[in-house]
Order: structure tokens, then sequence, then C-alpha cells
């Protein structure tokens, strides 16, 4: 083998690749320039841009591995978790969504209905039945008129006693509220 530059050239490139006479052109060359005319370097560059090509096709294959078990993976979750939900996929929860508004509002008007029934059954019983008066002569339409003045009598009377009852208890909570006050001023 021979030397370069001081340099000893080992391997099996040096030795496919015998040193060629290199004429010294230029005399400031250093002995590791003449060594690097005499091998062939883009022998070398193409060798190694061809493992470099290798590398990156092995190094892509092994991401889009990953990335196909990674999207493999969620798959399997997401098919995990819809089989979890089990009955009440989203097309079934709005279904059954609509049918209980649905269902509320038949229950609503079921209850307003009843309380217009309960409504008009207090007033038929406060206020009695209509009478019939297109027919009726004078004496009893004046019976009929007495009797309205006498109820409306008894409820007015009814009415204001209410109203008294009422003001005696809101003079007393007002009483009652100015001695408590009273008391936390003293403490």
């Amino acid at each position: 083998m021979e030397r370069c530059g001081g340099a000893r050239a080992t391997g099996a490139w040096s030795e496919r690749h015998p040193p060629q006479s290199v004429p010294a052109r230029h005399a400031d060359w250093s002995p590791l320039d003449s060594c690097l005319l005499q091998h062939q370097v883009p022998d070398s560059i193409t060798h190694n841009n061809m493992a470099d090509d290798e590398a990156k096709r092995a190094k892509q294959a092994d991401i889009d591995r990953k990335r196909a078990e990674v999207r493999k993976r969620l798959e399997e979750t997401a098919k995990a978790k819809k089989a979890k939900k089990g009955f009440m996929t989203p097309e079934r929860k709005k279904k059954l969504r609509l049918l209980l508004r649905k269902k509320a509002a038949e229950e609503l008007k079921k209850e307003q209905e009843r309380k217009a029934a309960e409504r008009r059954r207090i007033i038929d019983e406060r206020c009695g039945k209509p009478k019939n008066i297109d027919d009726a002569n004078e004496v009893e339409l004046q019976t009929l008129c007495k009797q309205y003045w006498d109820k409306i009598y008894t409820l007015e009377s009814a009415k204001w006693d209410l109203e008294r009852i009422s003001k005696v208890k809101e003079f007393e909570i007002s009483d009652l509220n100015a001695q408590v006050n009273d008391l936390r001023g003293k403490l």
C-alpha cells in the first residue's frame, strides 16, 4: 500500500482504485491534495449517495409503518368507544329527545285542559248554573234579582272581613319588625 500525504491508505476502496500518477502542476500543492487527486472521489460520493438514499427509504418506510400502527390503534379505540355506547347512538338519542319533547307537550296540554275544567267547575259551583230569563215573568225575575243581590251582599261582607283581617295582620307584622330592629340596636 502506498502512503498519501503521510497517511496510510487502507481498506477495500484503496485496493479497488489504485493511485494514479498525478502531474505536479502546482508547486504549492500539499501531499494531501495530491492524495485526493490520486483517488477517485466521485465513485465514493455516488456510493455514499446510494447508501443515503437507501437509508432515507428505510427511514420513510419506518415512519409510514409507525403511522399505520397509530392509525390502526386510533381506529380500534374509536370502535371500542362506539361499542361501549352500544344502544344509544347519536341518531337514537336525537329521536328519543324528539319523542320526549312531544310527550312533554302532550302532558302540558292535558294539564292545561284539566286546569280549565277545574276552573269551570269551581265557577259553576260558586255562581250556580245560568238561569233562563227569556221566558220568565216579572215575579220570577224579581226573585232571581233578590237571590243575586243576597249572594253579592254575603260575598262583599266576606271580602270586607278578609281585607280587615289582612290589614290587621300586616300591622302586627310591621310592629313586630320594629321591635326586632329595636332589640338589634340595643345589642
